[in-house]
């Protein structure tokens, strides 16, 4: 395997961490959903300004997108895939708000039904997430 497909595969090990889609991560790195799978295909070389603004979208150093490790070989792990993602997600919302989806979740959890008053709670929680 070259270094542009070992490139390729640490770019979609990274994505998929993060939970994006090659068109999320394309939107957020302004590049083509195409560009980023034929790059994760080992087919197309970025230059190094779009490696940039790829790193940068999923949250990492340019050098970690160069670096050699087993964890790249290793499938990614849908919980811990889904985590990040609501992690990632929670970090822009203000700690109020996070407390309101802790309750919300408790309660879904643990009652049989949920009243107006929860439905209210859902709707404003669905609202924070659009912003």
């Amino acid at each position: 395997m070259d270094i542009i497909q070992r490139l390729g595969k640490r770019v979609r090990f990274f994505r998929k961490r993060k939970g994006f889609t090659q068109a999320k991560l394309a939107e957020e790195a302004n590049l083509s959903p195409f560009f980023i799978g034929q790059m994760e295909r080992g087919v197309s070389a970025p230059s190094i300004m779009s490696l940039q603004r790829i790193a940068d979208a999923l949250g990492v150093t340019l050098a970690k997108l160069f670096e050699e490790s087993e964890e790249f070989s290793q499938p990614v792990d849908e919980k811990s895939q889904a985590i990040e993602h609501l992690i990632a997600t929670l970090q822009n919302w203000e700690s109020k708000d996070i407390k309101l989806l802790t309750r919300f979740i408790t309660k879904l959890c643990f009652t049989s039904s949920l009243g107006t008053k929860d439905i209210r709670l859902l709707a404003r929680l669905i609202g924070i997430a659009r912003k």
